[in-house]
């Protein structure tokens, strides 16, 4: 599943990165809270801007 969306994301890029957000969005959450702790809406903006 994480290759077919990566490989949407040549024909649907909106499609494709909503997949891997849900594939890896909280991991990619875990990470940047390890970074930069206490501070969750810097979290939210890194997240988002990612």
């Amino acid at each position: 599943m994480v290759n077919e969306a990566f490989r949407i994301l040549i024909d649907d890029p909106d499609l494709g990165l909503r997949l891997i957000m849900e594939l890896h969005g909280p991991e990619l959450v875990k990470q940047i809270s390890r970074c930069i702790q206490n501070d969750d809406e810097l979290v939210k903006d890194v997240y988002q801007l990612t």
